[in-house]
């Protein structure tokens, strides 16, 4: 049913004591959690603890990639920006890795969709 994925959302929170990164994926009546402790993760680094929802079906678009990369290196902007980078080897002559990246923008909820919406709107003109 093309409502119920639209309702689905990943939910991206790294937290620094204990450091972790876990996604959620939920929809209005169910829910899983991954939760990656520091010693399961390359690297880790975090100045504060986040939490930033995403479109689930936006996500879903980069997981077969996800699944054929070497590896994956997940960076999230201070307006929650995700930026997941991906690395494949190559077997091009001169040519050790290839990257792929992928970028989603987080979901804002209703009230901020209506004030940017009133703010992104041209003055009306008196003439």
């Amino acid at each position: 049913d093309a409502s119920a994925q639209k309702d689905k959302r990943l939910t991206l929170s790294a937290a620094l004591r204990p450091s972790q990164l876990s996604l959620t994926v939920s929809s209005v009546d169910i829910g899983c959690e991954m939760a990656y402790p520091m010693e399961s993760l390359v690297s880790f680094f975090a100045q504060e603890e986040v939490h930033f929802d995403y479109r689930f079906s936006l996500v879903r678009m980069a997981l077969r990639s996800i699944h054929q990369s070497h590896e994956t290196q997940i960076k999230v902007s201070d307006q929650g920006l995700l930026g997941l980078t991906l690395k494949f080897p190559s077997d091009a002559a001169g040519c050790s890795d290839l990257f792929l990246e992928f970028f989603v923008y987080p979901l804002i909820d209703d009230l901020q969709d209506d004030s940017q919406l009133i703010a992104s709107q041209p003055a009306a003109s008196t003439e």
